[in-house]
């Protein structure tokens, strides 16, 4: 359903991406989220069997500490920016103030923006508002749009039309205080099946997306509790860069997720959040050095604390007044990362799009590393990195390397530590193009 006020932003658009193959349930989740079917992590159902989380985005506004201080409308990504603006002009008997808590995602099966990669893949949004509202207004609204009515299920109306465009659809769920709204792309599942996803989560917490979606899940835990919070993971993890920005370079290295909280008031305070593949990556002197060298940083020149936990630094300042929206998008605001909605353009960072691989990893009886390229396209310059004895390891994968092959590390891997295969080591197009930790 497309309303006249263009109620869902689609869910497809450009995006594409790398497997991150094996990246098990590794974080934990943090103190706000530990309850299910709250928060930023445990307030949103994984979206795993429709679509895989290479890219995933998601926010948490408290409506009550927000409305006054901040321009929703500006700040509110997809579907929910869409639903602030059918409450202001289509749906009169609600307002922002009839709401609680807006928790909105962004999934997409390859995660890299632009690039020459194919546009057709599978994607996703989702939206569970929160409040004092009854079913019957949405229901007449949805009504009204002529969308179909797919009956009830655990007492939430249910409504859903197909979107021939994007070969997916919209679907939607009301019960008293609690609204959701799902959009599909490219994808063999129907409505039913995300609204059932989206229904059971509300009801028992569901499957953490922490175990799916890590990258989201690091930055999460490390955000501070505020009425704003937003996050991202992603697919694209660069090695080298060529902004023509130094600090950029460094900064961006080795970057897997980043996010923002923001308490609004007579001093904003914010705090910026960016998770590395790495602790021996996490820099605070970088992550500030960029943003001394940011054009587009409106809070460059403000007092910034840095603080590291692991492979997450924290910036934290305090603002006179209100922030601007450009501000409440981004925890790096650079090229490529102004938008914590949207995945990364290699390009943005002058750099080549990493090649769409997929390994099979396990460890040998032996205790050696063994990796199977599970499908994907050939390819060249690979280099693997993991962890013998407490020491780094990186070996060569000799080339070119198509479905079928293997790689077999020279020495055991340690127990519970990450490895990853690099595509073009030590040169400006490095990214990382798999990921795992081995188990405990």
């Amino acid at each position: 359903m497309t309303t006249r006020r263009g109620f869902l932003v689609g869910a497809a658009g450009v995006g594409s991406g790398i497997a991150l193959s094996g990246c098990a349930g590794f974080f934990g989740s943090d103190t706000e989220d530990q309850s299910p079917g709250t928060g930023l992590l445990g307030g949103i159902a994984d979206p795993t069997e429709q679509v895989r989380p290479e890219f995933f985005s998601g926010y948490h506004y408290r409506i009550p500490g927000l409305t006054g201080a901040v321009n929703l409308a500006a700040v509110t990504p997809g579907i929910g920016g869409g639903l602030i603006g059918v409450l202001n002009e289509e749906i009169p008997d609600l307002t922002l103030e009839d709401m609680d808590t807006f928790t909105g995602s962004r999934v997409r099966s390859q995660g890299i923006a632009g690039g020459g990669l194919a546009l057709s893949v599978p994607s996703g949004q989702s939206l569970v508002v929160e409040g004092e509202f009854g079913t019957e207004p949405f229901t007449q609204w949805l009504s009204q749009q002529g969308v179909e009515s797919l009956g009830t299920q655990d007492g939430y109306e249910r409504y859903a039309v197909t979107k021939e465009e994007t070969s997916g659809f919209e679907a939607f769920a009301v019960t008293d205080g609690t609204f959701i709204a799902v959009a599909r792309s490219n994808v063999d599942s129907g409505p039913e099946t995300a609204l059932t996803t989206e229904i059971d989560h509300q009801s028992s917490g569901g499957t953490s997306l922490a175990d799916n979606a890590p990258s989201y899940a690091s930055v999460v835990e490390e955000l501070d509790e505020a009425p704003m919070r937003r996050a991202a993971g992603y697919a694209l993890v660069p090695l080298g860069a060529d902004t023509g920005t130094e600090a950029f370079d460094t900064a961006v290295s080795g970057i897997v997720g980043s996010g923002l909280s923001v308490s609004p008031g007579m001093e904003t305070a914010v705090q910026r959040a960016v998770s590395y593949l790495d602790p021996s990556m996490a820099d605070g002197s970088a992550l500030l050095d960029a943003y001394a060298a940011s054009e587009q940083d409106e809070l460059g020149d403000s007092e910034w604390s840095t603080s590291t936990n692991g492979a997450v630094v924290s910036a934290r300042t305090s603002v006179t007044g209100a922030v601007g929206p450009a501000m409440l998008q981004t925890a790096l605001p650079i090229a490529g990362y102004e938008n914590l909605w949207n995945p990364i353009d290699p390009t943005a960072l002058g750099r080549a799009t990493p090649p769409i691989v997929y390994f099979q990893p396990s460890v040998t009886d032996s205790g050696t590393l063994m990796l199977e390229q599970i499908a994907g396209s050939d390819v060249e310059d690979l280099l693997v990195r993991y962890v013998h004895d407490g020491t780094e390891q990186r070996e060569p994968w000799e080339g070119p390397v198509g479905k079928g092959d293997t790689f077999e590390s020279q020495r055991s891997i340690d127990s519970g530590t990450q490895a990853w295969v690099v595509w073009r080591p030590d040169t400006t197009d490095a990214a990382v193009v798999a990921r795992f930790w081995t188990p405990s």
